[in-house]
C-alpha cells in the first residue's frame, strides 16, 4: 500500500484515518495496522475506501495493489 497517496486522497477530501474507521466499522487502530501493511484491507473495504474518497480505477490500483505489483 503507498501510505503517502493514501493519506493525500484523505487529505482532499477533508477525512482522516477515524473517519475511515468509522465508514467500514473498524476500530482506528485496525485502520493503522492495515495502512502499515501489518494486516490487510479486503476487496470490500477496498470498494467502499473508493467510493468515500472519490478514488479512479487508477488510483485505486496505485494506492491498494502497485506495490505488490512492483515486487
Amino acid at each position: 500500500m503507498r501510505q503517502n497517496l493514501f493519506r493525500a486522497k484523505l487529505a482532499e477530501n477533508g477525512l482522516s484515518q477515524k473517519d475511515v474507521a468509522k465508514e467500514l466499522g473498524m476500530a482506528e487502530n485496525t485502520i493503522t495496522h492495515k495502512i502499515r501493511e501489518q494486516s490487510f484491507f479486503g476487496i470490500k473495504d477496498v470498494k467502499k475506501m473508493s467510493k468515500l474518497l472519490n478514488l479512479t480505477k487508477d488510483e485505486i490500483f496505485d494506492i491498494f495493489f502497485a506495490d505488490d505489483v512492483d515486487k
